[in-house]
């Protein structure tokens, strides 16, 4: 009966007070998940499965989860094959013959080019790498500059396949055309590798590329293969890029001819170079380098990355007072031709036509082809002639000998660069090194006085002192921030492991990583053998810095920040 009449109920009946709760949370919800917006942040957490799941749910959610699932391509091939079977793009580049090419257009002709570029559009970072896995499989096929031009023959949305591509890392081999459809109006980053090219190659690419209005942001350009037809072709293209902020490029490309077709480019801020494992060099009788940059070049340059030698860099960049006057970083890479007397000229325009410069890297170093050139110790006036950079926070300079000073050249380091925080003086030498060359560990204590905030101190320690740990782990000046010490290749230390590890605790306010450099061994066995207990000395400094370390935090910890630790030394004798 009760059955019964639970069946006579109205059909227009209210249902329970807790369904409706519910059913008030289910709408809330529903609002809720149909806001793009968050939509988009949602999706922006899930995985391509779970994106191509969420497409398939509502016609709500289909559009928020396919701009996820395609904005950013790790290869071409998902796109392509919305069009072609990939097996048709293999026979292309094995067989290269016309009736391979004319399968490829007679299976474009009924391709669904709507629903490709339905996807294309949305497509907003793009990496290519013609040699990658695909799917599991290393037999892909090349991207053959036919096969592209066949595409946009048959694509009836534009002349650009990726309208909305803002950034794209593309490697190809032998040819860069294959890339030019898809770079958009919109691209602001381009990373372009280019292998087993020509110049002859290069230079047509980046003349297609003038004909194409692109407002890039940042380019990079890796190649071993260059030329002067490429070099002059490259300079006119760039100098096209009004919206250019930072450009990257091999060395040869750091030429005067690119630099000044770039020069007067507004918005570019930093030069850079590739490490493309090889090196060459800018010097004074390099025709690349005759002329000079126009008055007021690079008015808002900030940071730029020389492969040259200092003559070679001084003539190029400082021949106007109204050149890189914003300049806040300069990198110099010099490996043949570097003379003191030379090095010095150029520090001194450095420091007059930059003075806000904050960082400056100077490797200069003779590699194994130009060593017959022989170098002279650098003289304490290097550093004499940037005292005038005020801003000074980083100096780095490599050279093969150590670089030689005292306390009195410290203090006015400290007084001349009061925001110094990264500072290394040649700690690496490459050739051969009397004993008395470099500075001596005692010196420390004068750094933590008059450079308290360093971080990172890079010096060559000679072994001309030695210390004696007296047994006070709390110097009365200590260095306030420095988290590392590089030793390089110093020489081994004379003074005892432990006294030498608790010295430096006790100018060290936190642990310290120290860091020691290893020469490549020599076939001698007493050049190998003394090596070898280089290293090992500097490793037992680190231990046992480190142990000197763990007692005086615990000891700060424990409230005797300034108690005397003699015993502690006692202790690691016992």
């Amino acid at each position: 009966m009760a059955g019964e009449e639970r069946s006579k109920a109205p059909k227009d009946s209210k249902p329970a007070e807790s369904y409706g709760a519910l059913g008030t949370t289910f709408s809330a919800t529903a609002r809720a998940l149909s806001i793009p917006e968050l939509l988009s942040m949602v999706f922006s957490f899930s995985g391509k499965p779970e994106l191509a799941g969420s497409a398939r749910v509502c016609k709500t959610w289909r559009d928020p989860a396919l701009d996820e699932l395609w904005r950013d391509l790790d290869s071409i091939f998902p796109l392509l094959e919305l069009v072609l079977d990939l097996d048709l793009l293999r026979s292309v580049s094995r067989n290269r013959n016309p009736s391979a090419h004319e399968a490829v257009s007679s299976a474009l002709v009924n391709a669904d080019w709507y629903r490709f570029h339905s996807h294309a559009k949305r497509v907003q970072s793009l990496e290519f790498y013609d040699s990658a896995i695909y799917r599991g499989s290393e037999d892909i096929p090349a991207l053959e500059s036919s096969v592209i031009g066949i595409i946009c023959l048959h694509y009836t949305y534009g002349p650009i396949l990726l309208p909305h591509l803002r950034k794209a890392e593309w490697s190809l081999y032998r040819y860069a055309l294959p890339v030019l459809p898809f770079l958009s109006n919109d691209l602001a980053h381009l990373d372009l590798e280019l292998n087993d090219s020509s110049d002859a190659l290069l230079k047509e690419a980046f003349d297609a590329f003038r004909s194409r209005r692109l407002n890039l942001k940042t380019f990079r350009l890796y190649t071993y293969d260059v030329g002067p037809t490429s070099e002059a072709a490259l300079g006119s293209w760039l100098e096209t890029m009004k919206t250019l902020e930072k450009v990257t490029l091999p060395d040869y490309y750091l030429t005067a001819q690119v630099l000044t077709r770039i020069a007067t480019l507004p918005e570019l801020r930093v030069i850079d170079r590739v490490n493309a494992g090889y090196s060459l060099q800018l010097q004074d009788d390099d025709p690349r380098m005759a002329g000079s940059l126009p008055s007021d070049s690079f008015p808002r340059l900030a940071e730029i990355t020389l492969p040259a030698t200092p003559a070679a860099a001084r003539r190029l960049l400082f021949n106007s007072h109204t050149n890189f006057a914003g300049l806040t970083r300069l990198d110099l890479d010099a490996e043949k031709d570097i003379k003191a007397d030379h090095v010095i000229a150029f520090t001194q325009d450095l420091a007059t036509h930059c003075p806000k410069i904050t960082t400056i890297g100077l490797a200069l170093y003779l590699c194994s082809a130009f060593r017959d050139q022989g170098v002279s110790v650098l003289p304490v006036e290097i550093l004499e002639s940037l005292y005038p950079c005020h801003h000074l926070t980083s100096l780095r300079i490599r050279y093969p000998l150590p670089l030689k000073f005292g306390p009195n050249d410290v203090e006015k380091m400290g007084r001349a660069w009061p925001q110094m925080t990264h500072l290394s003086l040649c700690p690496a030498p490459n050739f051969t090194v009397s004993e008395d060359m470099g500075v001596t560990v005692a010196i420390l204590p004068s750094f933590a006085l008059h450079m308290p905030n360093l971080q990172m101190l890079g010096l060559y320690f000679n072994s001309q002192d030695h210390i004696t740990f007296e047994g006070r782990l709390y110097h009365t000046y200590q260095f306030k921030q420095l988290d590392d010490l590089y030793v390089g290749l110093s020489s081994k230390p004379k003074s005892q492991v432990r006294d030498l590890g608790f010295f430096l605790a006790s100018l060290c306010s936190r642990d310290v990583n120290i860091r020691y450099g290893e020469r490549a061994l020599s076939t001698s066995s007493s050049l190998v053998a003394h090596e070898k207990r280089r290293v090992a000395a500097w490793k037992e400094v680190k231990e046992m810095m480190s142990f000197a370390m763990r007692i005086k935090l615990a000891g700060e910890v424990g409230g005797c920040c300034r108690r005397e630790c003699a015993f502690h030394t006692q202790s690691i004798d016992a």
